[in-house]
């Protein structure tokens, strides 16, 4: 037979066990929440004319609050290079389970993932950057971070990656 102070202990480990087990559960939503709470809810994407810092004017993808829209080089739904949460609190998912768009060339996709619908063109999944404060701005463009090179897109669904000419006005964004 149980002594009742084995069967106390059990109970009680068991007890302890269902409430961490409850504790992750709620930490992994809250960490998907934040995820999608970071990124544009928008549905739709447009064209803004914008100046790119260190790489002249251009009319840029924005959601529809004005963020700009950037891709990472090498990143794809198969192979993923942003997808933890040190990428995505800088640079947040662009997310949306329709999106749409208005000016914008390119095929644009949903990539359901880690309980995020990211927004994809041409098969590239979509982010913004916590850096620029304001509508238009693209000041992460050319960045070095998290495996590749972040690059703002066009209308066009090019990225734009040739320098501005002497003259156009800006600096190079700088190197992480």
């Amino acid at each position: 037979m149980f002594k009742p102070q084995r069967i106390i202990f059990v109970t009680a480990l068991i007890a302890i066990a269902a409430v961490a087990g409850s504790a992750m559960a709620s930490a992994h939503s809250a960490s998907v929440a934040r995820r999608t709470s970071m990124s544009s809810h928008a549905t739709t994407l447009h064209v803004l004319k914008s100046t790119v810092t260190g790489y002249g004017s251009h009319s840029i993808i924005v959601t529809a609050n004005g963020h700009a829209v950037y891709e990472l080089t090498g990143d794809s739904a198969k192979h993923p290079k942003c997808d933890n949460s040190t990428c995505w609190s800088v640079w947040p998912a662009v997310t949306a389970k329709h999106p749409s768009e208005k000016g914008v060339k390119g095929k644009l996709g949903v990539w359901h993932h880690k309980g995020i619908y990211q927004v994809t063109l041409g098969g590239h999944p979509l982010y913004h950057y916590i850096g620029d404060s304001s509508s238009g701005a693209a000041g992460g463009n050319g960045l070095k971070s998290f495996g590749g090179t972040w690059w703002v897109h066009t209308s066009s669904g090019s990225a734009v990656t040739s320098k501005a000419s002497a003259g156009a006005g800006g600096s190079a964004p700088p190197s992480w």
